[in-house]
């Protein structure tokens, strides 16, 4: 299910986040941060929760700020629509790990929590300001390259492409003069520092006339200790360095 952006057709300035994956800290800093901006809309990517240690403070925040989000591919198999059969892993060691971490992380969320899961869409898509958001493509578990990111955008109407998932922000021109932007991760990235990640783009008559990639410190240290103490896999500290 699509849902429509209303907003003005000239112009629009967003605020996207992803990847945010129960690391409520950095998602707070990020906030605050992007305060600053003074944005039409902000929007998110998925992938919500799993690793972080708080996965229930991140899904009751983006509840209560109003910031649509889509699906991702742990949020998924959260709410049970697919299981972690569906992910691609490198080898049994990610895949046990991921599975432990998806066990603890519903541990700590109700069933209201789950319905909101639940209710989340696949895509945002505003016809007026061409941009379609998805987790990735061509579905939520692959890890793109240009040719699927061409075949997925080919024929749409849509001029821009935002995705998450990978965890490392990059921009790419693609058939047409169409652009992807790969949205940095706020919780758990794979930039390299342990910064969390957010972006800001600005559409002016159907063209990209601004895009920021904005990283944020935070009490990193919090979060590692809490990751120990609330029993998620201890593999997620090597991404908080």
């Amino acid at each position: 299910m699509i849902i429509e952006i209303k907003n003005r057709v000239d112009y629009l300035k967003v605020l996207f986040l992803s990847d945010i994956h129960g690391n409520y800290a950095a998602l707070e800093a990020v906030w605050l941060h992007m305060q600053k901006h003074k944005a039409d809309i902000v929007l998110c990517a998925g992938d919500l929760v799993s690793f972080g240690p708080r996965p229930a403070e991140v899904v009751e925040f983006i509840r209560k700020k109003e910031i649509q989000s889509i699906l991702g591919n742990h949020e998924a198999v959260i709410a049970g629509i697919v299981s972690t059969k569906d992910f691609i892993f490198k080898d049994d060691a990610e895949r046990d790990y991921i599975n432990n971490s998806i066990s603890r992380t519903l541990d700590f969320l109700d069933s209201g929590h789950i319905d909101y899961i639940k209710s989340l869409h696949y895509d945002i898509v505003s016809p007026e300001h061409r941009l379609i958001m998805t987790h990735s493509v061509p579905d939520m578990f692959t890890y793109p390259d240009m040719d699927s990111m061409n075949s997925f955008m080919r024929g749409r109407a849509e001029r821009f492409l935002f995705y998450g998932h990978t965890h490392r922000p990059g921009v790419y021109t693609l058939e047409n003069g169409k652009i992807a932007v790969n949205l940095p991760a706020v919780g758990k990235p794979k930039h390299g520092d342990y910064l969390a990640g957010y972006c800001v783009v600005e559409i002016a008559s159907g063209k990209l006339r601004g895009l920021e990639f904005c990283f944020v410190d935070y009490d990193v240290q919090f979060v590692r200790k809490e990751i120990t103490d609330r029993g998620f896999p201890k593999e997620t500290l090597q991404f908080l360095l």
